[in-house]
């Protein structure tokens, strides 16, 4: 019992020396909240796309000032994700702290779901535009299906400890599993009306 103990109190410690030192050569072997190494230009990539989508949708609405619903839902979206990725990055310069890593799970994991709102108030104007009558879904239908987004699990250190490798696995499967009917959802209520409204006249 005293070597385990002795070994989980060693894990510990490691982990305090990494998180307060984490360029030390001793923490390359110490897992961390995600288990693996975080890439610095993948994470930083998206980081810029996003930053760019978001400048792209706000100069886009202030010059047509239409799609006001779907402008506001996909930039908190892409706010969500620029959030998400920008603590990654914190995370990959000390990946044993926390607040990266709850700030990336947690923003990474509502942003799809602020992202299928705008979706499907996209599609509600398409079936407007369209005519309701060529449609099989109701307009307020596409509204309807993300009027309850799921919501995030929130972040709880797994049963081994807060040092386990699985932790982020443990939060992030569960979370966008929960987010998952809500976006594949999209493709299901869209194919019927749109396949429907391919063979109607186009509007004038």
């Amino acid at each position: 019992m005293s070597n385990g103990t002795d070994a989980g109190d060693g894990g510990l410690g490691l982990w305090l020396l990494c998180a307060g030192n984490p360029h030390l050569k001793v923490c390359e072997d110490v897992p961390s909240y995600y288990g693996y190494r975080l890439s610095l230009p993948a994470n930083a990539t998206f980081l810029a796309f996003f930053g760019v989508f978001l400048i792209a949708y706000i100069v886009i609405y202030a010059a047509t000032r239409r799609g006001l619903g779907f402008t506001v839902a996909m930039t908190l979206g892409i706010i969500c994700e620029i959030l998400g990725y920008a603590g990654r990055v914190m995370s990959w310069e000390n990946q044993w702290t926390e607040n990266g890593f709850l700030m990336q799970i947690c923003c990474l994991t509502i942003a799809p779901a602020f992202m299928a709102a705008g979706i499907y108030l996209c599609l509600r104007r398409i079936v407007y535009t369209f005519g309701p009558e060529n449609s099989r879904i109701p307009p307020e239908f596409y509204t309807r299906i993300v009027s309850l987004p799921p919501l995030p699990l929130t972040p709880l250190p797994p049963s081994d400890g807060p040092t386990s490798p699985t932790m982020h696995n443990r939060v992030v499967i569960p979370s966008l599993t929960r987010n998952l009917p809500n976006l594949s959802s999209s493709p299901a209520t869209s194919s019927p009306s749109f396949s429907r409204q391919s063979a109607a006249p186009w509007p004038r």
